[in-house]
């Protein structure tokens, strides 16, 4: 995917994604995080790593992210 939100607040948002190894064992990605207006961040370049790829309720997809090495994310609900 080219834009990827948490929990749709602009802090959680990252657009422009640039993924490589698409379809591997694990994919990492570029994108831009957004920038809440009146915020000192600048919509900088974010890191992202997918892994864990499976079954998410009944179709493949990478079941964890990583977002600029922070914690792992469960991106399928725990199935």
């Amino acid at each position: 995917p080219e834009t990827l939100s948490i929990n749709s607040l602009c802090g959680n948002t990252i657009t422009n994604i640039s993924w490589t190894t698409w379809g591997n064992e694990s994919a990492t990605g570029t994108g831009t995080k957004c920038a809440p207006a009146g915020s000192p961040e600048d919509g900088s370049p974010v890191s992202l790593v997918a892994t864990d790829l499976g079954d998410c309720g009944g179709a493949k997809a990478y079941r964890s992210l990583v977002i600029a090495g922070g914690s792992k994310i469960d991106v399928c609900g725990g199935e």
